[in-house]
């Protein structure tokens, strides 16, 4: 199981942009290291709200700010990154095993997420203190 934040990464997208407006390209599985058999979609979060807040075991994640700009925050045993997306050329691959957060989400943001896996909520880890013991990490006192 994947639990590297090396593994989490920006993926570039084909991306044009011209004075007809901008198009971007996610061509499977040319792009991402997995096929997406589910795909959903955020919008309307208010700005001091966070989503996500989970790991997965076995499904792997990548998503697309496909308006506005909004921050992920991923952690593992390596330590805590975070990506703002805010373009239609950039999308965020998340590995199974990696702790995600979104917050900072800006006026009409929406994303795109393309999942590995059918919705399983055995799948999800979705108390911080147990997917720190699950990973073997020592405990945080007051994690928010």
């Amino acid at each position: 199981m994947a639990t590297n934040l090396s593994e989490a990464r920006l993926i570039d997208l084909p991306f044009f942009p011209d004075s007809r407006g901008e198009l971007s390209v996610v061509q499977f599985p040319e792009q991402l290291p997995f096929v997406p058999v589910r795909t959903f979609f955020v919008s309307r979060v208010p700005s001091e709200s966070t989503r996500g807040e989970h790991a997965h075991r076995e499904c792997h994640q990548a998503i697309l700010c496909v308006n506005g700009a909004m921050t992920v925050t991923v952690e593992d045993r390596l330590g805590v990154r975070s990506f703002r997306l805010k373009s239609l050329s950039k999308m965020l691959y998340i590995p199974p095993g990696v702790w995600a957060a979104q917050d900072g989400y800006g006026k009409d943001t929406a994303c795109a997420v393309f999942a590995s896996h059918p919705y399983d909520p055995a799948d999800y880890v979705r108390d911080y203190g147990n997917w720190r013991r699950e990973y073997g990490l020592k405990e945080i006192e007051n994690h928010s």
